[in-house]
């Protein structure tokens, strides 16, 4: 997957050097605006895809073994239990419970707890409308669909099988083989780093308060 994102980033450049190209063989200042984004990025999806169908295409058809995507999803706890082998992932089983698994288990999610707090944070800068901009709101929806996702096609909420979106995509042909629900924490991961990334940047600007507080309470947590 990475290698076929970064023949799409090298593909969608190749697209947009082929419309300033025509741009300039026209007349046209390519700074002018005369060619929206979405045209660039619409050659690069159309490249992207001549690659990509041939591959995914081979995975048509496929179905993932029977109870594989209950066992390999994760739960609620475990995007806050850390892994048995870390220092808090070993306290965790002397005082709380059992729960903690291999740092190696697909159903090992743990996305660290100065993360959570620093994303929360985040949220609340959104909810406060003080972000730099409002399209940092694709973070929470990244992180609430990642992790939706990653809960596999019965989540353990109240809303059960009606807030199951893996089961709905596990019924789209070529995604039905996909057998561990518990890997779309990449898509969690994203949306947390975007939402720190907003907290960061609130407490950084000139002028707030506690600045350089929070600039030194950061550092040492990374």
């Amino acid at each position: 997957l990475d290698e076929f994102g970064g023949a799409g980033q090298h593909f969608r450049l190749i697209g947009e050097q082929a419309v300033v190209r025509q741009q300039h063989a026209a007349g046209a200042d390519p700074r002018s605006g005369g060619h929206p984004r979405g045209v660039h990025a619409a050659i690069g999806a159309g490249l992207v895809a001549v690659l990509v169908v041939p591959f995914a295409g081979h995975y048509r058809g496929m179905q993932a073994p029977p109870g594989a995507a209950v066992a390999l999803s994760a739960t609620p706890g475990s995007f806050v239990i850390p892994p048995a082998n870390t220092i808090p992932g070993r306290w965790w089983l002397a005082h709380i419970d059992a729960r903690p698994g291999s740092i190696w288990g697909e159903s090992t999610v743990f996305l660290g707890w100065t993360a959570l707090a620093l994303a929360f944070a985040g949220l609340i800068v959104l909810l406060r409308g003080r972000a730099r901009s409002r399209r940092a709101w694709v973070f929470v929806l990244l992180t609430v669909a990642g992790a939706l996702l990653s809960l596999g096609p019965s989540p353990a909420l109240p809303g059960g099988d009606l807030l199951a979106p893996f089961g709905w995509l596990a019924q789209v042909p070529g995604f039905s083989g996909m057998r561990a629900p518990a890997r779309f924490v990449i898509l969690v991961t994203l949306g947390l780093a975007g939402l720190v990334a907003v907290a960061v940047d609130a407490w950084l600007k000139p002028g707030t308060r506690g600045q350089h507080i929070a600039v030194a309470a950061i550092v040492p947590l990374m």
